[in-house]
């Protein structure tokens, strides 16, 4: 009873300060990288599989009594192996293993991803966990991509090109389904339709897959559907994410959020409509009529879809993104003096990339400072193509002292002066010959600093 009255407490200290920051004035600061010297956190090993690689943004967050253990996100779909935080002191994000609690080893967290003879209409096809939240640090609730490729199920009717050595964006359908776990990390379990092995949508888009013509009209580059989500934060009584809707009809970035609700209880997400959280998502394939969509929020542009931290220096969020070089130029954003992500030795091609924002009591999400440069990369497609150089992806911002900025907080929601940028670096084909399996996860230090000017709300 005392340990519960302590965690209750502490955590109505948090939500009582995640309802009062976001009412403090913005604001003018800069995010900089303060030294291009990587530091190892996570190396690229065949322990569990070949192809157990990082493929998401990192996404840690503790468990256990007190908070004492770090389990992260950072697998992909091949196996979703559990990965534990070996760091000590108040670096407690500086290492991690495969592993859980329990110690090292390879528990994969969800079934592998299995594509012939799949269909859009079961959400449970390549799947990869990524934003988890825990309330207490044993009831966990994830939100877990989902990737429907019709080029990989062997049916034409699902896509003209069958493709199983290369990826045809057109033909996917990513969406956004849940996974939970009640013994702080030690296994999770898919939400699922009580009927049938097709799992429960958890954000999703209000249309149906539709198979591309052959040829395919211009612009066919991207999938339909929801995907990219950021790490999930908690404002007053509700949990929030960012994701990146992907439609012919409305593309961009959506804030979703969901009511906190007893341990236990799945999440319901409701998106943004314009005006207020109003567009639910189908409980099932929409196969009859289409349902609303999300309504992207201006100035909060497509880039801005991995990571977003609530910083008590700026007392705004930062978020997280990555752009073209050429699309950042083309609408006037400098790259110049813009440091080079290490071991990159060509001309790079993009960048990650920050802007700030706050949110009100209703939940509204409001730009504040700009696109602005953070690091310049090379893109995964750029590694890709050329194999011979070093890529980078997934960018996280995440500050180890999140749980002593604010007691009590085991999400890692919070940043202050010194944080760190985390990201995957894609090693290069030409020195692993591992399919490009061989990817590390990297970090470099960050410096949060306030400008002399301040705009008011």
């Amino acid at each position: 009873m005392v340990r519960k009255s302590l965690l209750a407490a502490s955590l109505l200290g948090v939500l009582a300060l995640l309802q009062a920051l976001p009412l403090a004035a913005q604001q003018v600061g800069q995010v900089t990288v303060t030294s291009t010297t990587a530091s190892m956190v996570w190396q690229y090993s065949p322990a569990c599989a070949a192809n157990d690689y990082s493929d998401v943004p990192v996404r840690p967050f503790l468990v256990g009594s007190g908070g004492q253990t770090v389990l992260w996100f950072a697998a992909n779909a091949n196996g979703s192996y559990a990965s534990v935080g070996t760091g000590t002191g108040p670096d407690i994000l500086a290492n991690f293993q495969r592993g859980t609690a329990a110690g090292p080893g390879c528990v994969s967290w969800l079934p592998p991803a299995s594509y012939p003879g799949s269909t859009p209409a079961s959400y449970n096809t390549g799947l990869w966990l990524v934003a988890p939240f825990t309330p207490d640090g044993t009831n966990i609730e994830a939100l877990v991509h989902n990737e429907f490729h019709g080029e990989w199920t062997n049916s034409f009717a699902w896509c003209w090109a069958q493709t199983p050595d290369s990826i045809y964006l057109p033909c996917d359908y990513w969406n956004i389904v849940s996974a939970s776990s009640s013994d702080a990390g030690r296994s999770f379990q898919l939400l699922q339709q009580p009927t049938s092995n097709a799992n429960m949508p958890a954000i999703a888009l209000g249309l149906p897959y539709v198979p591309p013509p052959t040829p395919p009209p211009p612009p066919s580059n991207l999938p339909q559907g929801m995907t990219a989500q950021s790490n999930i934060l908690q404002f007053g009584i509700y949990y929030y994410v960012l994701v990146q809707q992907l439609s012919s009809t409305q593309s961009g970035i959506c804030p979703y959020r969901a009511l906190v609700r007893d341990v236990g209880t799945p999440l319901t997400w409701v998106g943004w409509g314009g005006n207020g959280y109003t567009v639910t998502v189908p409980t099932s394939y929409p196969e009859g009529a289409s349902l609303p969509l999300c309504v992207p929020v201006p100035g909060i542009d497509a880039p801005f879809r991995f990571s977003w931290s609530y910083n008590t220096v700026l007392n705004q969020l930062i978020l997280i993104g990555q752009d073209t070089i050429l699309a950042m130029t083309g609408r006037g954003i400098s790259v110049t003096g813009c440091p080079i992500a290490p071991n990159v030795t060509n001309t790079p091609d993009s960048a990650f990339v920050y802007m700030t924002a706050t949110i009100d009591g209703m939940g509204q999400l409001t730009p504040g400072q700009a696109e602005t440069c953070l690091l310049q990369i090379n893109s995964v497609g750029n590694w890709q193509s050329t194999k011979s150089i070093t890529g980078q992806a997934y960018p996280s911002l995440l500050d180890p002292r999140s749980p002593q900025i604010v007691p009590g907080e085991i999400n890692f929601q919070f940043s202050g002066s010194q944080p760190w940028l985390y990201f995957t670096q894609l090693n290069s084909y030409s020195n692993t010959n591992r399919n490009g399996y061989d990817r590390d996860v990297v970090r470099l230090p960050l410096s949060v600093t306030v400008s002399t000017g301040t705009t008011g709300r």
